[in-house]
């Protein structure tokens, strides 16, 4: 499953911290904060405590802190996304739908798309600039002090003013992906790269 940022911090603020540790743990409030004795070590004296206005638990024994969600997968021992359902469960919040499987299919396929595209233009670059041709371009390299394992290692290499449309069309990169990618531009009635 998969939860936004914006409702884990939603959860978070929404839920009492001391309702969910309050389940095996027996609160006193005490001002703003509530204490108990800490359900992570043995203790005789209370020094665990929990904040709802902070949304967190401390303990000054044993150092265990975090939220709701933290205090579920370290005491019951849950996933993080076991965690948030049962909250969900436990505090009857609706989680946000879940994106089909198709979508995730589809996202999955674009960003294949997407490295096959940007790894044949790096390899037209590169070859760009190992061509003999490109001598004073890869001469600048070497006058910035760069070496061919550095160029390497970092994929450096030249772009020409001609050329990349088709060295990408045979490469089977179309001129969608190419054009949302930014490698080529659309002018009026012709393609640009």
């Amino acid at each position: 499953m998969y939860f936004p940022d914006d409702f884990i911090e939603n959860l978070k603020d929404k839920i009492p911290v001391s309702q969910v540790v309050g389940q095996v743990v027996a609160l006193k409030a005490k001002g703003a904060e509530h204490q108990g004795l800490c359900p992570f070590h043995n203790e005789k004296t209370p020094s665990f405590t929990v904040n709802d206005s902070k949304a967190f638990y401390y303990c000054f024994g044993c150092g265990a802190k975090g939220n709701a969600i933290s205090f579920l997968m370290e005491y019951r021992k849950l996933s993080f996304v076991e965690a948030v359902q049962k909250l969900c469960d436990d505090f009857h919040i609706t989680p946000p739908p879940q994106p089909n499987q198709q979508a995730a299919s589809h996202k999955k396929q674009k960003r294949n798309e997407h490295l096959e595209a940007l790894t044949a233009a790096t390899s037209y670059f590169q070859q760009a600039l190992a061509d003999p041709k490109n001598t004073q371009q890869l001469n600048y390299f070497k006058q910035r002090g760069l070496n061919a394992k550095t160029i390497a290692a970092f994929q450096l290499g030249y772009a020409p003013h001609k050329g990349l449309i088709s060295y990408l069309a045979a490469n089977h990169v179309s001129l969608d992906t190419a054009i949302e990618l930014g490698l080529i531009k659309k002018g009026d009635s012709n393609y640009y790269d």
